[in-house]
């Protein structure tokens, strides 16, 4: 079925409703487990790594675009400088969590538009995942989600595709990017390469394999996450193996049909 995630609507909540889970519904900054102010469903409103000033011009970006949809404990308007300051106090750990909060509508927004960035990157990317079956999907887009420092959309020509706003990961070393592509390369039974390439039953052992072990000193909580997204992925991959044996019994049938054609049977 080759429509984006979110146009398939019980995948698309089930995905929703996992990082609700998850990330918890959090409307007022907050500093997540590695230190970076995070708002709503796990939106980073920072960059992990950065310097103070990339930091901070960031939170510019994300202020400037969504200070309107803020709102005092009251439910008053503020201002931009007012968000700006509480800002500032969740990341220089003045406070634990923001005085101001985030509309509940534009939480849902921020969420979408995210979630569905991190799809087009990886559609743009690789125009064949559009088609891949729904669990690989999921278990990609919440790698991306949380990546660990994995760039899970790492493209052939040395690209990584990170979606817009969310700054530098951290760099991986080459064993790990090679494995990310011959992941790619093992999900694409039209490739090319394919003869030699494609193998679902690979691209899940890797795609297990990449994330395994990850998280730091949040591991625990972070392989709970990845054993979601290997079941998701493994589903998704038992879903093309029945393709691929349904099109080899076709074609079975149909070079069957041709022989007895030819023989006059």
């Amino acid at each position: 079925m080759c429509v984006p995630l979110w146009k398939r609507t019980a995948e698309w909540e089930q995905l929703r409703q996992f990082h609700i889970d998850i990330e918890r519904i959090k409307p007022s900054f907050y500093r997540d487990s590695g230190g970076w102010v995070t708002i709503g469903i796990g939106y980073l409103v920072d960059v992990p790594g950065g310097s103070l000033t990339a930091r901070q011009a960031e939170a510019g970006r994300f202020i400037n675009a969504n200070h309107s949809h803020f709102r005092t404990a009251t439910g008053d308007l503020v201002t931009q400088r007012q968000v700006w300051d509480d800002w500032e106090l969740v990341r220089s750990g003045t406070i634990n969590s923001g005085a101001l909060r985030l509309l509940p509508p534009w939480i849902e927004r921020l969420y979408h538009a995210r979630t569905r960035g991190f799809l087009n990157t990886m559609y743009n990317g690789r125009s064949f995942s559009r088609c891949l079956p729904s669990g690989i999907q999921m278990a990609l887009v919440d790698a991306r989600y949380n990546p660990s420092g994995v760039p899970v959309f790492a493209r052939e020509d040395g690209a990584d595709g990170r979606a817009e706003g969310e700054g530098e990961e951290q760099q991986e070393e080459g064993a790990v990017r090679d494995q990310v592509r011959r992941m790619w390369r093992a999900l694409n039974r039209d490739s090319p390469t394919a003869a030699q390439d494609y193998d679902p039953s690979l691209a899940l052992q890797l795609f297990e394999q990449i994330w395994e072990g990850r998280g730091g000193r949040n591991h625990e909580r972070y392989q709970r996450r990845h054993q979601w997204r290997v079941a998701r992925f493994r589903e998704g991959v038992e879903e093309m193996l029945a393709e691929d044996e349904q099109r080899a019994r076709e074609d079975r049938e149909f070079d069957q049909l041709i022989d007895d054609l030819a023989n006059g049977r």
